[in-house]
This record gives structure tokens, sequence and C-alpha cells, in this order.
């Protein structure tokens, strides 16, 4: 449990480190290049990241699921397989990429620039990929240090590079730095590579298919957390920006659960695989509470003064938007909680179950938007996108009680929470907003049906208990 601790503390500040790097990249690039000349910057990566989970096709945590389960031979061989296909994965997609971008992009799209930015992102992604194997030895030094060390590289060489900067030379940079990523991911994983001419073990397209419900997963999450923006721009074009600045306020600190659910991941895979059941549910009982303890003091923090230190940040124009802090505030344990099931239930093999819970979630945020921004604008969705969490919370962990990883306690303090969260999101939508009788018994209709949606939950759950896991 010790080491469990030490490596998601160590990964989940290498992840603040990086994203603090990131960001000062960003802010030292802006100042020499300006709006404009960041423009093609912003624009490459935009498009690139519609592309990230054909990328990503979930290839690391399925060597991860996998690893402990089979003997040093067939590990070598899964994890050369799955470094071939994501080679073929790129050769395949960049033309796809290149398509796209000259469409939507025209002029824009310059070879250079799109090359760059691809090549950046796909090799960000590899060499992730090319780690998993020191990750599942429980070795997380690769992914604490390689990834910051390449952020350094490229920040010291935005300092060193005294003559103009332009677009293209920054995104080549980046590319750069990633490629010094992916050669020392390489290196850490080389006595992990075999030679699979002539071998035995799963096709290329078994492995895909294996693969697919992590994509699925991340597009069905892009979906949910990207429409709602979308929505706004249609139809409240003036709260768009008070809507995504608060967002990613919140999503800067839900981040902190991402390397706890990293270490996770390769733990509980190994215990399943040793038959230890026991201790892989008390050690994610045990990061359930902390993430209670550590996540909802956060949210009752952010919700206290949060809408005092949103206009501080970015401005007084963006203080009518203060009341989204606190609508928000619930996302930080809700997308915590969330995130910790989704990992350990795909650790479990029960992808294709977590995949099913996000096209639900992306579904109802759909329709919900369609029906409450009209109406109420930023606030319905950021209640909608509360909402959206308690759904996947409410069926992954049915299925987490019914795989008896879940204590019922802990259920039922999970299910009381977010019942606490839904009734008070519709009455201060009804109390702040001035609402005409049919809005108030169109809620109410909603929430009734909601109520109804959430009591079925541990019954209808039962169809993602199925079988996921296809025999080796």
């Amino acid at each position: 449990m010790q080491a469990l601790f030490r490596n998601g503390a160590a990964l989940t500040l290498s992840k603040v480190v990086e994203k603090g790097l990131t960001f000062a990249i960003i802010v030292l690039a802006s100042r020499r290049l300006g709006t404009d000349g960041m423009m093609p910057f912003f624009s490459m990566f935009a498009l690139i990241a519609l592309f990230v989970p054909a990328i990503n096709m979930g290839l690391r945590k399925l060597c991860l699921q996998r690893w402990h389960g089979l003997d040093d031979d067939a590990r070598a061989i899964l994890f050369t397989k799955l470094v071939a296909l994501r080679l073929l994965l790129g050769v395949m997609l960049y033309p796809i990429v290149w398509g796209v971008a000259t469409t939507f992009y025209g002029e824009l799209a310059e070879p250079g620039f799109v090359a760059a930015a691809f090549l950046a992102t796909y090799l960000e992604d590899f060499a992730d990929l090319l780690r998993s194997p020191e990750m599942a030895r429980g070795n997380p030094l690769p992914d604490v240090i390689i990834p910051v060390v390449a952020k350094v590289c490229l920040m010291l060489l935005l300092q060193a590079f005294v003559k103009p900067l332009d677009a293209g030379m920054l995104l080549w940079f980046y590319a750069g730095a990633q490629l010094i990523s992916a050669i020392a991911s390489l290196l850490a994983s080389r006595h992990s590579l075999r030679n699979i001419r002539g071998t035995d073990g799963e096709s290329m397209a078994r492995l895909c298919r294996r693969g697919l419900p992590f994509t699925m997963t991340s597009v069905f999450v892009m979906i949910f957390t990207q429409i709602d923006t979308v929505m706004l721009t249609r139809w409240r074009p003036d709260e768009v920006s008070g809507y995504a600045i608060a967002y990613k306020v919140v999503l800067v600190f839900a981040v902190l659960s991402s390397g706890m659910c990293s270490a996770l991941f390769p733990r509980v895979s190994e215990l399943k695989a040793k038959g230890r059941l026991d201790i892989a549910r008390f050690e994610f009982t045990t990061i359930m509470r902390l993430f209670a303890m550590t996540f909802m003091a956060m949210a009752i923090g952010m919700a206290v003064w949060g809408p005092a230190m949103l206009p501080r940040m970015f401005g007084s124009e963006f203080a009518a938007s203060d009341h989204l802090m606190i609508l928000m505030a619930p996302l930080l344990p809700l997308a915590a909680f969330t995130n910790l099931l989704g990992f350990t239930l795909e650790s479990y093999g029960r992808q294709r179950a977590v995949m099913r819970v996000g096209l639900t979630m992306a579904t109802f945020n759909i329709a919900a938007n369609f029906v409450v921004i009209p109406i109420a604008g930023a606030a319905g969705a950021a209640i909608t996108t509360v909402g959206t969490e308690l759904i996947g919370l409410a069926a992954m962990g049915s299925l987490a009680h019914r795989l008896e990883i879940l204590d019922p306690r802990v259920l039922f303090v999970v299910r009381v929470g977010a019942y606490l969260v839904f009734v008070g999101s519709v009455c201060w939508l009804c109390v702040r907003l001035p609402l005409d009788s049919a809005l108030m018994a169109s809620i109410s209709a909603c929430g009734v049906v909601g109520l109804w949606m959430w009591s079925r939950f541990p019954t209808s759950s039962a169809m993602l208990a199925g079988p996921d896991a296809e025999p080796a």
C-alpha cells in the first residue's frame, strides 16, 4: 500500500509539474508570437486532438491490463506487437489528418504545420506506450521523469533560440521535444522488445478489437466534455467565455486524481492476475476514502472562494460567471470518483461496460443540453454536466458493487451525496432563475425521470456486468 501511495504521489506531482511547464511554454511563446502568431499553433493541435483516441487505441491500458497474466516471453511478444500496431496506426492516420486539415483550414494547413503537430501528438502518445512495461513492473520513474524532461528541453530551446520565432518553428520544437521523450522511453523499455516474426499470439486485428472499447470511451468523454461549449456557442454565445473559464479551472484541479488512478491500474491488474482480489478491494476502498476527503474539501473551498477568485484571476468581466464556480464545484469529487471507478473496472477487464456507460453519459448530456441550454444558458449547462457525472458514477458504482469491488456502505454514501447534489442543483436553478410554471413543471418531470433512472441502475446495470474479457 505504501508503494501504491508513493507511486501515485510521484505521478501526480509529475503531472502537476508538466502542466505548469506547458503553461509557462505557452506564455513564453505567446509573448514572442502574439495572438495572430499563436493561432496556427492552437488550431493545429485542436484539430489533431480529435484524432487522439484513434492514435491511442487504448494500447497502453491493454498492455498494463494483460501484463501480469502472461509469462516473460508472452509479455515481450504482446508489447512488441502493440508497438508495431502503434507504428501502423501512425502511417494510416497521417493521410487522413492531412486531408481533414486541408479541407477545414485551407491555406493555413501548411505541410510543415500539419506534419509537426501530428508528430508531436503521435510521439507523445507513442512514448507513453513505450513506458508501459516499466509501469507494469511497478517502476514509475520513466513516467515521472521523462515527460518533465521533455518539457524542460522545450523551454530551454525556446529560451536559447534568439532568432525570430514563428508558429512553424514552435511546432517543430515541440515535435523535437517529444522525439527526445520517445527515444528515452524506448531506451527504458528496450529489453521488453522481441523479434515477433513467426511467433504465436494475438493478431493485430484482435488487439484492435480489444483496444476499441478504450478508444470509444475516450471519444464519448470528449463528446460530453466539449459539446456543451459548442451548444452554448449556438444559443448563448455571450456566456461561452465565462463557462469555458470556470470549466477549465475545475479541470485543472480534477487532474490531480489521474496520478493515483494511473498507479492503481497496473496494481489492480497484478493483484487480479494473482487472485488477491481482497487486497485489490482494500486498496481501492482506501483510495476512494482518500478522494472523498480531499476532493470534497476542495469542492467546498471552490464553492466558497471560487466566485471571488474568478474575476481576480481573469478580469472583472468574468464576475457575472461567479455562480458557475458554485454549480460546478461538485464536479471535483464526482469526476475523481468516476475516474477511479472507470480505471478500476477497466483493470478488471470490464472496458466494454465502461464504454457503454460513456455512451450513456454522452447521450444524456447531448439530450439534456438541447433542452436546458436554450432556457438556462451556462447555468443549465453546468447542472447538466454535474448530472452527467452523477449518471456515470451511479452506473459504474452499481457495477463495482456487483463485482464486489465497492463496499455497500461506500455505495450508500455515494448515492445519498449524489442525490443531495442533484436536488440542490435543481432547487438553485428554480430559485435563481425567473422560471414560469411550465418550466418548473418540466424540471420537476425531469427530476422524477432522473430519480426513476437512478433507482433502476442497480438492476439494469446487470447488462453491464457481462463478461468482457475474451478468452486468452
